[in-house]
């Protein structure tokens, strides 16, 4: 039980971003999405944007190459992917009806759980 009650809290403690798809396909189930951040510079009174870029679980494979998208930060993945794939906001060439639908959480939970349940049978 107490697993259970660490995995609904972890998914409580969540953050949320929006991003654009910079590389998708080159990794099987993960895409690359950079976020854009306003900082200003006291020195020169002047604004700059400033980025950094996150991979993403895409279990589906839904995202494309310049789709913006929301991301949220989730279970880890692999040793650098730490987000996942929440919704695709606007979708670049393909329509969003024509591409596999994305899990929702209680989904990638219930998949998690018997993953778990799974590797602790062997």
């Amino acid at each position: 039980m107490a697993t259970i009650q660490n995995l609904q809290a972890a998914q409580r403690q969540t953050k949320n971003a929006m991003g654009v798809v910079v590389s998708a396909g080159t990794m099987s189930k993960t895409v690359k999405v950079r976020i854009t951040r306003p900082i200003w510079n006291k020195r020169v009174q002047k604004q700059f944007t400033t980025h950094i870029d996150h991979l993403v679980h895409d279990p589906s494979n839904t995202a494309r190459l310049g789709d913006i998208v929301s991301i949220m930060s989730g279970f880890r993945v692999s040793t650098t992917v730490r987000h996942r794939l929440a919704a695709v906001i606007s979708p670049v060439g393909a329509p969003l009806s024509e591409r596999p639908p994305i899990p929702s959480a209680s989904d990638l939970l219930l998949q998690r759980k018997e993953h778990r349940a799974r590797r602790d049978a062997k």
